[in-house]
């Protein structure tokens, strides 16, 4: 059995742009919500189609074509599919790191929009 360590110096940019990507996500909802308990709402009606198609209830290997494709496209998808390319020592796909950065861009400019307007 192989036990290489992870290549940190790959990894940690992953992570890094992970959290870069995710945590905007949760600006633009706590901007667009009117109160905290609506907030939480909009958190949980995000978090679970996200973490369905991301494979976090059921492995991404099990589920159909058509649904591993729409995870790539979801950040958290992007993101777990992108940490876990690193770990093993490989290249995340640029297509990862691409819906990583846009979501950082788009949600990151919503909610600096959005916030400025309340």
């Amino acid at each position: 059995m192989d036990m290489r360590l992870p290549d940190l110096s790959l990894v940690l940019p992953v992570l890094l742009l992970g959290v870069l990507g995710l945590f905007p996500v949760g600006l633009l909802v706590a901007a667009a919500a009117g109160s905290p308990k609506t907030a939480t709402g909009w958190a949980f009606v995000l978090w679970f189609p996200s973490a369905f198609f991301a494979g976090l209830y059921v492995p991404v290997e099990q589920l159909p074509p058509v649904l591993r494709r729409i995870g790539d496209w979801t950040p958290l998808g992007a993101f777990r599919q992108a940490v876990q390319a690193a770990w093993a020592g490989d290249t995340p796909r640029p297509l990862h790191l691409a819906v990583l950065a846009a979501t950082c861009l788009i949600a990151g400019g919503l909610s600096v929009r959005l916030y400025r307007a309340s």
